[in-house]
């Protein structure tokens, strides 16, 4: 199945601001666990998709805080409207997501759209593995 530049791009969108939204939620959920004491600045003033960059996150805050609890709720939407399998879509944006908050690492535009290319090709009968040779990227964390 072959598409568009056009449609590439209009999912590099959704899928970055899925992940955005996923790490505003998740830092919320997280800083507001922290002890008062403790809590950098008010969450009105911080930058919440950007915390986990500031303050170590662990697996265990993820899943004890349920940091990513309801993070994909519009995925199916999205995997809907380009025809795409909605688990293999949460499970590449939640590697992606769990992976940023514990290595304490910024998302960017880049890794979106090569993560829109992988799951196009893959979507297209192609592994992610030669989507990845054919791209010549890699999202990189």
């Amino acid at each position: 199945m072959s598409r568009s530049p056009c449609a590439e791009l209009a999912l590099a969108e959704a899928i970055d601001a899925l992940i955005h939204s996923a790490l505003t939620y998740a830092n919320h959920r997280y800083w507001s666990r922290l002890d008062r004491s403790t809590r950098p600045g008010h969450k009105h003033e911080l930058d919440m998709a950007g915390f986990h960059t500031q303050r170590r996150v662990t697996e265990r805050h993820i899943g004890d805080f349920r940091m990513l609890e309801h993070a994909w709720r519009r995925v199916p939407d999205v995997a809907e409207r380009y025809k795409l399998d909605t688990n293999a879509l949460v499970k590449t944006l939640d590697d992606y997501t769990r992976a940023l908050l514990t290595l304490g690492r910024a998302h960017s535009w880049r890794n979106a759209v090569v993560m829109a290319r992988q799951v196009l090709r893959a979507a297209a009968g192609q592994t992610a593995a030669s989507a990845t040779t054919a791209n010549s990227g890699r999202v990189r964390v």
